[in-house]
């Protein structure tokens, strides 16, 4: 989420209606789905993409996959009061995820919200909604780093040769 964004929210300015949302992602699939949340914040990112009328989303060829999960892990914001539970479902159901931790503090990263942060290493995802909604119905899981097309209206991709490629509409 950009700096502004993140003053406005934190200095309680209610954000409501914004016209266009841009931003960037970590992973791309063609099927317009997107993992978010490398930076932490994928919560507030995806309340700002709700509430606004476009979404824009703009990244380089590096980031474009098969499909997600491929490249990069899903991120999971979790309750530390629930990480356990969060975790005990994870492993019974042989997710691999691991904790992420910072190279500038002591302990486990906290998102803005004073949540900790699940990296699930998933591989290619097939249903993206489905495993998206699965990890919601989790207790203690705030929100996926998921991205669906409900969140995304245009994708531009730029290419090392020059070429860009969009993806969606602003419809």
């Amino acid at each position: 989420m950009n700096k502004l964004g993140c003053r406005c929210v934190d200095s309680g300015i209610p954000l409501r209606n914004i016209d266009v949302y841009v931003d960037s992602c970590d992973e791309f699939d063609a099927r317009i789905y997107m993992i978010k949340g490398g930076g932490g914040a994928m919560l507030r990112e995806k309340v700002l993409a709700s509430i606004s009328k476009k979404r824009i989303y703009i990244l380089d060829e590096d980031k474009v996959s098969e499909r997600i999960g491929s490249k990069r892990p899903v991120p999971i914001e979790v309750v530390p009061y629930a990480y356990h539970l969060v975790s005990i479902e994870l492993s019974s159901r042989g997710i691999e995820f691991t904790l992420r931790y910072s190279n500038t503090r002591y302990g486990p990263t906290l998102t803005d919200n004073g949540n900790l942060i699940l990296d699930l290493k998933t591989g290619p995802l097939s249903d993206p909604e489905a495993f998206d909604q699965f990890l919601s119905a989790i207790p203690g899981v705030v929100v996926t780093g998921i991205f669906l097309r409900k969140h995304i209206d245009l994708v531009i991709v730029g290419y090392r040769d020059g070429n860009v490629k969009l993806f969606g509409s602003l419809r």
